[in-house]
């Protein structure tokens, strides 16, 4: 059992359709439908940036700004494998990067999605070196001083 995240009844395959019910809906901005996915207490955190990002607020801003680049316009074409792992479900993504020069570049990550109840608990991503510069970028001082979003403890 993951940290932080109590057990779940869903099977393997409910919960692989809410990742996938989740997903969709962060692919097409449709907000509402992705919280409707989440527990009310979940999170996002960012590896190796080191931060969390909770709360409606600070994840509707997140979602505006990780979607909503012009960088990552084709993250829909996406190549997914995934894994049921006890209870949680590991994606790894290759996800279409658009470069300053026109040239297409594939990174390369992995996304912990854990779950509470019927509902995703958590989604730790864990980000190349191709996509870490573009979260720094989006997730700037202005963003880290919304609520909901903290720097992660390091040890």
């Amino acid at each position: 059992m993951t940290i932080d995240a109590m057990q779940t009844t869903m099977t393997e395959q409910e919960r692989m359709e809410l990742v996938d019910r989740h997903a969709s809906a962060e692919m097409v901005q449709d907000w509402d439908g992705t919280w409707d996915t989440l527990d009310p207490a979940g999170s996002y955190d960012y590896f190796p940036l080191g931060i969390r990002i909770s709360g409606r607020e600070a994840m509707q801003e997140h979602w505006r700004r990780l979607f909503g680049n012009p960088a990552l316009k084709d993250i829909a074409d996406t190549v997914l494998t995934r894994w049921s792992r006890e209870e949680d479900v590991v994606l790894v993504t290759q996800a279409p990067v658009s470069m300053p020069d026109g040239t297409v570049r594939y990174s390369v990550s992995t996304a912990l999605f854990s779950f509470r109840g019927d509902k995703v608990f958590r989604e730790s991503v864990f980000a190349d070196d191709l996509l870490q510069p573009l979260l720094e970028q989006m997730f700037d001082e202005e963003f880290m001083q919304l609520p909901g979003v903290s720097r992660l403890s390091q040890f």
